[in-house]
């Protein structure tokens, strides 16, 4: 039997939702946004990966002064260049002033001394017993004064705020600017915490010397009296140190630059009392920049040293710059990152402070992370 279908409203009414079907389908696949091209931190699925990486100082130098003073003068703001030695603040304090003054006159009693060689000895040597305890006190006394405690209690806050921001960080409860900040104040107190023990070390040898000096003028003192004077050219040459320890304290009040670079941040005002280890100023120099990048274990062992990258520098327009891979360390795994990769960069605007912005930065290895 053959049965003929005639074509009608029915046959009609069929091809219409054909048509429009296949439309429908069309539109969607129109307005749908391209494939990403970055699948698990692999771009184009293949030899490239391209990661977050957040722009350094290749090295901080903080600029300290060890007494505390009264700011003159500063002559810097942030942001200028400034050449190794230049003027940076200057600074004063009556009590060096008064220091240095008698360190003088004792240099002179001590040359005259010295150039008239009295007769009696005994004399001299009480003189120098009495100087050699005086000094031996103040070195114990200036050594028990001294407390690492405030700048440690620092250091150990700093560190436990970069660890606690970059949890929150990981959580999205903070920002990378507040871990960024937090950093920064990071390795302040550790540059500080570095020259007070320094400090403390300095003072301790001053005391450990001051007691040697005592010792050997009672033992001087306990043998029989020449009928010359043996402790004069002593007496001189502690007295010359003395003055010349003074005179170079005194002359650090004038701060200088401790080498080229750029000055980030300026901590002193005229009129403001400043020293006693805190920074007065942050510099560093901006002819090469650091990247870090945080990066998995799996990852960090498909890169390796000198391995060239690609790192974009946002902008308007962006720029991109050419480096290698320096070295690849491993870190505390706070936010399931266990390493970081160093780059060295040239910086492509020297004019610019880039120290905390974010860039990209594009590895050519071969695999996902």
């Amino acid at each position: 039997m053959i049965v003929k279908i005639k074509s009608g409203l029915l046959a009609d009414a069929i091809a219409w939702k054909f048509v429009k079907g296949w439309l429908v389908l069309l539109m969607v696949w129109l307005t749908l946004p391209p494939f990403s091209e970055n699948v698990s931190g692999c771009v184009e699925c293949g030899p490239k990966t391209v990661l977050p990486g957040r722009i350094r100082a290749v090295q901080l130098m903080p600029v300290t002064v060890e007494f505390i003073g009264r700011a003159v003068s500063v002559h810097v703001k942030p942001g200028q260049v400034v050449a190794e030695g230049e003027l940076l603040a200057e600074l004063e304090s009556p009590d060096l002033v008064e220091r240095l003054d008698r360190a003088r006159r004792r240099l002179a009693f001590a040359s005259s001394r010295l150039r008239d060689k009295p007769q009696t000895a005994a004399l001299l040597w009480r003189e120098q017993q009495q100087s050699a305890v005086q000094q031996s006190q103040d070195a114990r006394s200036r050594l028990a004064l001294y407390s690492l405690d405030a700048v440690e209690s620092g250091y150990a806050r700093s560190q436990k705020e970069v660890a606690n921001l970059a949890k929150l960080v990981q959580q999205h409860l903070a920002t990378a600017h507040d871990l960024e900040t937090a950093r920064r104040q990071f390795d302040v107190d550790l540059a500080t915490l570095e020259n007070a023990k320094r400090t403390k070390t300095r003072l301790e040898q001053e005391a450990r010397a001051a007691a040697s000096q005592l010792k050997m003028v009672m033992i001087q003192k306990a043998t029989t009296e020449p009928k010359a004077d043996p402790s004069a050219q002593l007496e001189y040459e502690d007295a010359r140190t003395t003055y010349e320890l003074a005179e170079r304290q005194l002359k650090a009040l004038r701060v200088l630059a401790p080498g080229k670079g750029t000055v980030l941040t300026v901590s002193v005002q005229p009129g403001a009392l400043a020293g006693g280890w805190a920074p007065l100023f942050q510099m560093a120099d901006l002819q090469n920049l650091q990247v870090e990048v945080p990066v998995t274990a799996r990852l960090a062992a498909m890169i390796h040293g000198r391995s060239p990258v690609k790192i974009v520098i946002p902008g308007d327009p962006p720029q991109a710059v050419t480096a290698a891979v320096g070295d690849i360390q491993l870190v505390p795994d706070q936010l399931e990152r266990s390493h970081v990769v160093r780059i060295i960069m040239p910086n492509p605007q020297p004019g610019s402070i880039l120290i905390g912005m974010e860039c990209t930065v594009e590895f050519a290895h071969g695999g996902p992370v």
